[in-house]
């Protein structure tokens, strides 16, 4: 993690210094009671994560010597004590009590942004205020569920007389809270919600909001797992975002009890609502977010070894611009004996309509990569976001780039995936917005639109049209043939490109890593963002690496041959979709002699150059 997390002795010897420091408020306990100091750090976001894993006992402080420190609201009892009454909240085993002495600031501590609450149930009114705002609620059963009635009043004159029918609701209490969620309201927002049972799910919660003109309705604030969302002014502005769990993380890839949910930011505008997850006002909150994950897992190193919580974490790290490191420590660590995961079909139809027998799970690497694009979270990566350099992956083989020096730039192939967007590598394009590339002998230029650097791809918008698109087909298999088309060593090889044939030689490529293809067709510099096709023309798949031979025969005293990768085709498309990028998933089924193999496949490939500026 970039924020230095240490243990606590730093923390201990600033406590029991003599130095006197002069504060605007006393932090000292009350008699018989201590602060638990669970942990120090240097950065403000860890801190603060780490407090919202403690819940509202929690504070971030700062200390004498400008560090923070996360600590416990004033308690009675011994360390050993306090431990036993801390349930599931487990303390780290370096906790120590303390007199509060060493706090010279208290820099966060939960904030409520609920201005009026209460409870509301069947048949008995409620009434909530805030201001000049007076809320009367009601509800009546009905069928299956339950209607609710809700009467406000502004200076004692009726704003709204409005009813909801919740119709599947269970006879649970239910909440009713008045929330400023609208900035163009002058008034807190009428918050309520339904639960409709289950030993899980769920909760429905609706807002009463005024529009521009100033009439009152009612709009949904989605049903969410568990306890509904939290109200919290992440960006400042003072009204609140709804801050929940990604409820699509729940069973996918662990059971409920083993499941983590990376949090999602949602703002009221009008009449609906906005994820704001990735806008700049909302990076500290999702640091937050990660950082106390990170401590869960100091606090129980099993998790690491958990895919729910890897699902979680990783997807946390994409959106911080961490997640290549957090991929890579991802593949060392996760489960591979389990049922859970993203199911593919194996036939042509959607996994809901797909039989039991046609559906197979797909490795973790493979199905957390295609989640995360159809989720939107690799939509963290945008246009100037550099890609990571693959060469210095813990698990990921040399790329057969250019062989240009970073001061010219790199060369490699794209290839047209509709009628003026191609695909290609990430680092292909790493460190350029715009790019060169040659259609048909003409000079095209073209702008780098998405990338992916974890699983290094690239979108490309040319000025020209090409000549066909490529069909894109999933799940090849071991042993098929396939053949490779590029502009390798592109100055020295031929300029009209190179056709290499071979087979798929293993379902996954370094670590067991399920998003590549190992093939044995042979590819050079410059073949990097090319088709990997199968023998009716169809793309399975895209280049991306070769083996290190000269790294590799320094460890087995033995030259690695035809040891290259692809991108699967699966993972293609789900980084096209989360971009926005139509394409043909429409696969031919005629097999093709390897000269007009080779034909279709140079019709949809270019040559690519990316020359990144100089500073």
């Amino acid at each position: 993690m970039n924020a230095r997390l240490c243990c606590l002795p730093v923390l201990i010897a600033l406590w029991m210094a003599t130095i006197s420091i002069a504060s605007a408020q006393d932090f000292k306990a009350p008699k018989g009671e201590h602060w638990v100091a669970v942990a120090s750090t240097q950065d403000i976001n860890n801190a603060i994560g780490i407090a919202r894993y403690f819940g509202r006992d929690a504070r971030a402080v700062r200390t004498r010597n400008g560090w923070f420190a996360v600590v416990l609201e004033p308690r009675k009892g011994t360390i050993q004590e306090i431990r036993k009454k801390q349930a599931w909240l487990q303390l780290p085993g370096d906790a120590f009590l303390a007199d509060g002495k060493f706090i010279t600031e208290m820099v966060w501590a939960p904030r409520d942004a609920v201005l009026a609450q209460t409870t509301l149930r069947s048949e008995r009114p409620a009434v909530v205020t805030s201001g000049r705002l007076t809320v009367v609620a009601q509800r009546r059963m009905d069928h299956d569920g339950w209607t609710a009635h809700l009467n406000g009043q502004i200076d004692g004159r009726q704003a709204f007389d409005l009813s909801y029918t919740f119709e599947t609701a269970a006879d649970y209490p239910s909440t009713l809270q008045l929330v400023h969620l609208n900035k163009n309201n002058e008034f807190p927002d009428v918050v309520f919600d339904a639960n409709t049972g289950g030993a899980h799910c769920c909760v429905q919660t609706m807002a009463v909001t005024p529009d521009l003109a100033g009439h009152w309705a009612v709009v949904d604030l989605e049903t969410i797992d568990g306890g509904g969302p939290n109200f919290e002014d992440v960006d400042g502005d003072g009204v609140a975002e709804i801050v929940h769990g990604d409820n699509g993380f729940l069973y996918l890839f662990a059971p409920y009890v083993e499941s983590f949910q990376p949090i999602l930011i949602k703002k009221l505008v009008g009449d609906g609502l906005r994820d704001v997850s990735l806008e700049t006002a909302s990076r500290p909150r999702l640091i937050q977010d990660t950082r106390g994950l990170e401590f869960m897992a100091k606090v129980d190193s099993s998790l690491w070894n958990k895919n729910g919580f890897l699902a979680a974490w990783v997807a946390d790290k994409v959106r911080i611009d961490e997640g290549v490191d957090a991929w890579n420590k991802m593949l060392q660590a996760y489960q591979r004996d389990t049922d859970f995961g993203v199911s593919k079909c194996e036939i042509d139809e959607p996994v809901a309509k797909c039989p039991l027998d046609k559906q197979r799970v797909l490795p973790f690497p493979e199905g957390l990569s295609q989640h995360l694009q159809e989720a939107a979270y690799t939509r963290a990566y945008v246009e100037n976001t550099p890609a990571p350099d693959p060469a210095s992956a813990q698990s990921t083989p040399r790329s057969p780039q250019g062989g240009e020096t970073a001061a010219t730039g790199t060369s490699g192939t794209g290839f047209f995936v509709s009628g003026d967007q191609l695909l290609t590598n990430a680092h292909v394009v790493k460190g350029c917005d715009d790019v060169d590339t040659s259609i048909g002998g003409i000079r095209s230029p073209g702008k780098v639109m998405a990338r992916d650097p974890i699983n290094d791809l690239a979108v490309v918008k040319v000025n020209s049209t090409g000549a066909a698109v490529a069909q894109l087909r999933g799940g090849a298999r071991l042993g098929e043939d396939i053949a490779v088309f590029g502009f390798p060593l592109r100055g020295i090889l031929a300029s009209s490109g190179n056709f290499t044939r071979g087979t798929i030689t293993a379902m996954a490529g370094l670590g067991d890593d399920s998003r590549y293809f190992q093939i044995s067709a042979p590819v050079q510099p410059g073949n990097s963002g090319g088709p990997l096709v199968d023998r009716n023309g169809n793309v399975v798949g895209i280049v991306v690496s070769k083996i290190d031979a000269l790294k590799l025969a320094s460890i087995t005293d033995d030259i690695a041959q035809n040891v290259n990768f692809a991108v699967k085709a699966s993972i293609v498309e789900s980084f096209l979709q989360a971009s926005g990028v139509q394409f043909s998933s429409d696969p031919a089924h005629q097999e093709l002699a390897p000269e007009d193999l080779a034909a279709k496949a140079q019709s949809i490939s270019v040559p690519i150059e990316c020359r990144p500026r100089m500073p």
